[in-house]
């Protein structure tokens, strides 16, 4: 099977999209869009929050649960929408943020609020 070549909406890679996966009419598969599922979960989050079908506060909590740890190597439209998506007051960045959610997987994360 033939397969042609896409540039993802995320990151802006090349990927392969079959042409089974390009000809599907009734609705538009996720590897027409993007490289992978990690990034078709941030280009969900990031087009409802754009299109202001969710709230800030809401795509922050959505991508937290996602692997946005280098989010500067994507395209830099997508990377800007995430900058503002964790803009605060206090400087806080995603990639602060991302590296937390490491630590605290790790369990390296100092919890300054156990009992």
């Amino acid at each position: 099977m033939q397969q042609n070549l896409r540039e993802c909406a995320i990151c802006g890679e090349k990927y392969p999209v079959c042409r089974t996966c390009e000809e599907v009419q009734s609705f538009k598969p996720w590897r027409t869009i993007v490289d992978t599922m990690e990034h078709y979960k941030i280009h969900i989050i990031l087009s409802d929050y754009t299109n202001k079908r969710i709230t800030k506060e809401d795509a922050k909590k959505m991508l937290l649960d996602c692997d946005i740890g280098d989010y500067k190597k994507f395209l830099p439209h997508i990377a800007s929408v995430i900058d503002e998506i964790f803009k605060e007051s206090k400087g806080v960045s995603a990639k602060t943020v991302s590296k937390k959610k490491e630590a605290e997987q790790v369990g390296e994360c100092d919890n300054t609020n156990s009992e």
